[in-house]
């Protein structure tokens, strides 16, 4: 989720901040969490995100905008109305991804895939967690300022 929207909005320096719930006693990690970003621009970001789910895992996605508000799960995009958006046709997810390594190779350039190009979405992860770790010095709220 925090790499789409970086992909997005291209704001590595947007504010991030995040809660957990419980840990969980078995696997010692919380089975839900909230992260709130928004960017220099204004653009607020909300996730809720829960492995407590008795159904199949899936992600729903709803991007609302001033003009319209867009909604997909996994099997296309539609607007707040059900009409289908037309994608682009193409290659999507790894095969995309892969095209894009070898693109890269045969044209002697760094891939979007490469390890430093994620960077800017590791570093914002990263506070995303030491605010739910309690680790970042801001307000019981959990939030992160931006640096």
């Amino acid at each position: 989720m925090i790499d789409m929207v970086y992909w997005l909005l291209g704001d590595p320096h947007m504010e991030a901040w995040g809660r957990s719930g419980p840990v969980h006693e078995e696997l010692g990690v919380p089975m839900d969490i909230c992260i709130s970003l928004r960017a220099a621009n204004g653009c607020l970001v909300s996730a809720a995100q829960s492995f407590n789910n008795h159904g199949p895992i899936q992600g729903d996605w709803r991007l609302i905008g001033e003009e319209e508000t867009w909604l997909t799960d996994g099997q296309g995009l539609r607007d707040h109305q059900g009409n289908e958006v037309p994608l682009p046709g193409g290659p999507s997810g790894v095969d995309a991804q892969d095209g894009e390594f070898f693109a890269a190779i045969r044209e002697g350039r760094k891939a979007l895939t490469s390890c430093s190009e994620v960077l800017p979405v590791m570093e914002i992860i990263d506070r995303v967690q030491r605010a739910m770790d309690g680790r970042d010095g801001a307000p019981s709220t959990g939030m992160v300022e931006r640096r």
